[in-house]
């Protein structure tokens, strides 16, 4: 599966994602609310790409979906894969 394809910021996400982790796991480096609220939000979009290209067939609540973008989405600098505006704050996965 490439998932660029389907979402076309994960790359630079899940490179983030798996740095910070690197860094937590062998580093022992401590996160911030905001690098976690990030971190929840990659990890829940992975799913949704994951099933919404019939990977699976997990299921996921819209309401903590669109939690997670906008708790993201205020965080300072927040990198471009985060979505913002009417897209952090819509009703919907597609963002």
């Amino acid at each position: 599966i490439d998932i660029d394809s389907l979402w076309p910021g994960s790359k630079n996400a899940l490179d983030w994602l798996n740095g910070t982790r690197n860094r937590i796991a062998h580093a022992a480096e401590t996160v911030d609310y905001a690098t976690a609220a990030k971190g929840i939000y990659v990890c829940l979009k992975l799913l949704v790409v994951l099933r919404e290209s019939g990977i699976t067939t997990i299921e996921l609540n819209v309401e903590l979906f669109r939690h997670a973008k906008l708790t993201a989405a205020w965080t300072a600098n927040a990198p471009d894969w985060v979505p913002s505006g009417e897209l952090a704050e819509s009703m919907d996965f597609r963002s």
